[in-house]
């Protein structure tokens, strides 16, 4: 009867603690390997076309702007 209570109590917390520790240690590695190429991927994606965005207005604005001046100038000459 001891050692039925024992080994009972002793294989569920053993059990218990080993397969916690080793299923959270194993689905902990997978998760924080594929989050960290997800998130690495997105965030490429996301800056990549967010500057392409920005650049291309940037420009835009600094062209449009430059070419209103020069016909303001032409307009004032003639």
């Amino acid at each position: 009867w001891f050692f039925l209570q024992f080994f009972h109590w002793f294989f569920l917390w053993f059990f218990h603690w080993f397969f916690l520790l080793f299923f959270h240690w194993f689905f902990l590695q997978f998760f924080l390997q594929f989050f960290q190429w997800f998130f690495l991927w997105f965030f490429q994606w996301f800056f990549l076309l967010f500057f392409h965005w920005f650049f291309h207005w940037f420009f835009l604005q600094f062209f449009f702007w430059f070419y209103l001046l020069s016909e303001i100038k032409l307009m004032i000459k003639y």
